[in-house]
């Protein structure tokens, strides 16, 4: 053997812990996103489902209690954090504009309304949420998480369940 194979060797075994360590990020990044979800379904004995989600999650409640903290989040993801939270439900800009002044987001803006179907317009050209039914006049567009996205959730979910 020379220098030449074992350096062909290395490589080889480096592309293959690479490899690896994409596949195991994978399912790791699943499966905490599964547990999210189970997370936000659980609830505690007296107590909200939010607050057991912060619980089994580690969030400080302390500031907020019995509610998940927004108010540290960029627009789009906190308006992302609301659908995969309730992923089977439908949404519209009032509605996700409640549940993200109920967990302590802060709009910058006095009208926000602007502002959020901006964000439901960027995660809806990325193929997180789908639009269930068109708004027209005064009745706002539903949104809910894309069908695939759900999907996913709840495989993951499942899996992490038999784990």
């Amino acid at each position: 053997m020379n220098r030449q194979e074992i350096i062909v060797l290395r490589q080889q075994a480096q592309n293959e812990f690479d490899l690896e360590t994409a596949g195991a990020r994978k399912r790791f990044e699943e499966r905490m996103k599964a547990l999210d979800v189970i997370a936000a379904m659980l609830p505690e004995e007296g107590v909200d489902a939010d607050r057991g989600r912060n619980r089994l999650m580690g969030v400080d409640t302390t500031t907020t209690p019995h509610r998940p903290d927004f108010g540290n989040l960029t627009m789009i993801d906190a308006v992302r954090n609301v659908f995969d939270m309730w992923p089977g439900r439908t949404w519209n800009v009032v509605e996700v504009e409640e549940k993200l002044r109920q967990h302590g987001f802060e709009f910058t803006a006095q009208v926000p309304q602007g502002s959020l179907n901006t964000a439901l317009a960027r995660l809806r050209e990325r193929g997180v949420i789908e639009v269930v039914r068109q708004g027209a006049g005064r009745r706002p567009t539903t949104y809910r998480l894309n069908r695939a996205e759900a999907a996913q959730i709840a495989n993951a979910a499942q899996r992490v369940a038999a784990a």
